[in-house]
């Protein structure tokens, strides 16, 4: 399945093209990667960081299947 990922910080990016890949779980270890990287990127360039950014997945009809945000990536059990 193709899935997307729209990023929500200070700008929204929306993914238009987005990727093939076997599992929503696969999706959400993606998503989380990513966050990661924009929050680390924040803390490098501004030094400061958007807790309200998140990351929602999307599947070819537009639908979202999942978000990611800050908060997620604080917990210790993933």
């Amino acid at each position: 399945m193709r899935y997307f990922f729209h990023i929500y910080d200070d700008v929204e990016t929306l993914d238009l093209e987005g990727m093939e890949l076997p599992s929503i779980e696969a999706a959400i270890a993606i998503a989380r990667h990513d966050l990661g990287q924009v929050i680390a990127d924040e803390l490098i360039h501004l030094g400061k960081v958007n807790t309200a950014s998140r990351i929602d997945i999307g599947v070819e009809d537009r639908q979202i299947v999942a978000s990611v945000c800050f908060d997620d990536l604080l917990e210790r059990d993933h």
